[in-house]
């Protein structure tokens, strides 16, 4: 999509013209980079979901046309392009977000609490169990550079909880090893401690002194090797394994011990608690099995 001829700074909508879809887009996303320090991946996302409503619309439509029939010609559109209800949900959210941030910005156009989202079920994926990742990190051969690297990699995400593109991007010269720690920039660019095990830190100084010199990372790989990696290290051992399951076993195992949703969510690097909620329901989970060893039976029999 071309930049506008009457592009404007995001400070100053002209509230008395008639603002384009197109236009409203290019300003929205400049603040979410800009102002909102987004993350590039959030960014991209949201970008990509408001291209494609604005193909689906014209780039010339006035946002102050934009009413519910429209919202509700775009529900139809992606049920056509059979898009699940996740995708759906997202694609909306985008749109929700630009039209609150409209708002803010004194433009009259349609509420976005007026939109509403399709019903998501939660499919709560099979998390790998501690022990059988710790049996994983045990069997890996040190003797070998790329087996001490894996070994590494496992174990940081195993006791940190960090994304992989916060993985990826650790400098050589940030953990302090002493302490178990380091900080991170994390999604939207806001810093983070990390905490890692003393086995961890033991890891990473073998790991350092047996690579090679050559880059400033502390693991000079894409995310898609990482996952790659990780991937194959599971099957060995028949255990279905991604960097984000490791940072879901994480999250469970700390609540398991006792740790408060509200710090596990710190831990995380969540901004709302209830993105980490979703773990709750492997710890309820665990919760009922045990009830179930104690009053076996079925309730109502």
């Amino acid at each position: 999509m071309t930049e506008p001829d009457n592009y404007m700074n995001y400070t100053n909508f002209d509230q008395n013209s008639q603002t384009t879809l197109s236009q409203a887009i290019k300003v929205y996303v400049k603040s979410l980079t800009l102002t909102q320090k987004k993350s590039l991946g959030t960014v991209k996302k949201y970008s990509q979901h408001l291209l494609d409503f604005c193909k689906f619309t014209g780039p010339d439509k006035p946002i102050q046309q934009i009413t519910l029939a429209t919202i509700e010609d775009y529900r139809v559109i992606m049920l056509d392009q059979k898009l699940n209800p996740k995708t759906q949900s997202l694609k909306l959210i985008a749109i929700r977000q630009l039209l609150k941030w409209l708002r803010l910005q004194k433009i009259d156009c349609l509420d976005a609490e007026a939109i509403e989202l399709p019903k998501v079920v939660r499919m709560y994926k099979e998390i790998p169990n501690p022990e059988d990742i710790e049996k994983l990190i045990a069997s890996l051969d040190l003797r070998n550079k790329k087996g001490l690297r894996l070994k590494t990699i496992l174990s940081l995400l195993q006791t940190s909880g960090l994304r992989i593109s916060e993985l990826v991007s650790l400098e050589v010269a940030k953990p302090d090893l002493e302490n178990g720690r380091t900080t991170i920039l994390g999604k939207g660019s806001k810093p983070r401690l990390i905490q890692f095990s003393p086995e961890t830190a033991i890891l990473i100084k073998k790991y350092l002194a047996a690579r090679k010199k050559n880059s400033n990372k502390l693991f000079d790989l894409t995310p898609t090797h990482i996952e790659r990696l990780v991937k194959q290290a599971g099957e060995k051992v028949g255990v279905s394994l991604t960097p984000h399951s490791l940072r879901h076993s994480y999250a469970t195992n700390l609540l398991n011990h006792g740790i408060s949703i509200y710090h596990v969510s710190k831990f995380l690097g969540h901004s709302s608690i209830q993105t980490s909620e979703l773990y709750l329901h492997h710890t309820n989970q665990e919760l009922e099995d045990i009830y179930k060893s104690v009053y076996p039976g079925n309730v109502g029999k």
